[in-house]
C-alpha cells in the first residue's frame, strides 16, 4: 500500500506541477514579451498605423506566451513521467515534487521539449 500511495501522490504532484508550469510559462511569456514588443515596435515601426502596431504587439506576445507555456507544460509533464517511472521501477526519490527524480531527467525532458 505504501508504494501505491507514493505513486498516487507523485501523480497528483506531477499534474499540479504541470498545470502551474503552464500558468507560469504563459504569465512570464506575456510579462517579458509585451514590453519588449512595445518598445521594438515603436522604435522600428513608428511610421505604421497604431492599430497595426498594436495588433503586431498582441500577436508577438501571444505567440511567445504560447510557446513558453507549451514548453513548460511539456517539460513538467516529462519530469512527472520520469518521477513516476522512477518510483515504479522501485527507486527511492529524494528530491521534492516538481523537480527531476534524477539529474538526467531534466536533460532528457529539456532535450525532447526543445
Amino acid at each position: 500500500a505504501d508504494s501505491k500511495d507514493a505513486v498516487k501522490i507523485a501523480l497528483q504532484h506531477a499534474a499540479l506541477s504541470t498545470l502551474l508550469g503552464l500558468r507560469n510559462g504563459l504569465h512570464y511569456g506575456v510579462k517579458i514579451r509585451a514590453p519588449h514588443a512595445l518598445v521594438m515596435t515603436f522604435l522600428f515601426k513608428a511610421n505604421q498605423p497604431v492599430k497595426k502596431n498594436l495588433e503586431g504587439i498582441l500577436k508577438m506576445t501571444f505567440a511567445h506566451a504560447r510557446n513558453l507555456g507549451g514548453f513548460v507544460l511539456f517539460y513538467k509533464a516529462l519530469l512527472g513521467a520520469g518521477r513516476l517511472l522512477h518510483l515504479l521501477a522501485g527507486f527511492k526519490v529524494q528530491t521534492p515534487p516538481g523537480t527531476p527524480a534524477a539529474a538526467w531527467h531534466a536533460l532528457v525532458a529539456g532535450w525532447i521539449g526543445a
